[in-house]
């Protein structure tokens, strides 16, 4: 079906795994680590990329995406499934409102066509910079609601018990 090219996977696909992961992540109460993300970025990108070239149906890819990413994100920070799977279908449900919000008003803004996006990588990229930073501001917001940025949060494995 589509066919994304390197700079597109690089500078679109890696981030948006990293920023939409983050945000499910954070709603769930599960501190996103920045090694994970970044592993969980790559292999996002690389399904977006492998979902995108042999499905040839619109919605199944999306699909396809969310459910592998419920389970790397199982297996990167070792949670239930079932909290993967939700924090894979917030991060779609956020990816998916940026792109309803501002994919449109960035097209009639500039009056490029979407054909002539999906033609040239780096439009691909500049195109989808207000999505991006709208993730950005999300992912920095849940992150700081839920106190991830505070001291108590990191911590050292010691072989004392609790009570001593």
């Amino acid at each position: 079906m589509d066919a994304i090219p390197l700079i597109a996977l690089l500078f679109y696909a890696v981030p948006e795994g990293i920023l939409s992961n983050t945000i499910g992540l954070t709603l769930m109460s599960v501190r996103p680590r920045f090694k994970q993300m970044v592993i969980l970025g790559m292999l996002f990108a690389l399904t977006a990329y492998l979902s995108r070239r042999f499905i040839m149906v619109p919605v199944l890819h999306s699909i396809v995406i969310t459910l592998c990413v419920s389970v790397y994100l199982t297996f990167l920070y070792r949670i239930g499934y079932k909290k993967a799977l939700i924090a894979a279908l917030l991060a779609w449900v956020f990816v998916t409102l940026g792109e309803v919000l501002f994919i449109p008003v960035v097209l009639s803004f500039t009056g490029l066509i979407v054909q002539e996006v999906l033609a040239n990588p780096w439009l691909r990229v500049l195109v989808t910079l207000p999505q991006q930073l709208l993730l950005v501001g999300v992912a920095i917001i849940s992150y700081r609601l839920r106190g991830f940025h505070l001291d108590r949060y990191t911590y050292t494995r010691s072989n004392r018990s609790w009570g001593s």
